[in-house]
């Protein structure tokens, strides 16, 4: 289990795997922000489950289209 308040999520799954990278990564939590990590912690070939969305009237996510490709 990871804590995001303790410090940069990506940091610590990127330190986790040796700078791999997550091979999947499941956000289950109404926030863009997590959405926008799960990308960035996904390893190459890595698949990524936006399982919540966001709520009504959120702001856009932003994605580094770069990592998806």
């Amino acid at each position: 289990t990871l804590d995001a308040a303790d410090s940069d999520l990506v940091d610590q799954v990127m330190t986790l795997t040796g700078d791999r990278g997550a091979s999947v990564v499941i956000v289950c939590a109404a926030s863009g922000q997590a959405q926008e990590q799960a990308v960035r912690m996904a390893a190459r070939r890595g698949r990524v489950s936006l399982f919540a969305g966001l709520p009504s009237g959120s702001a856009p996510v932003s994605l580094d289209t770069n990592l998806i490709h």
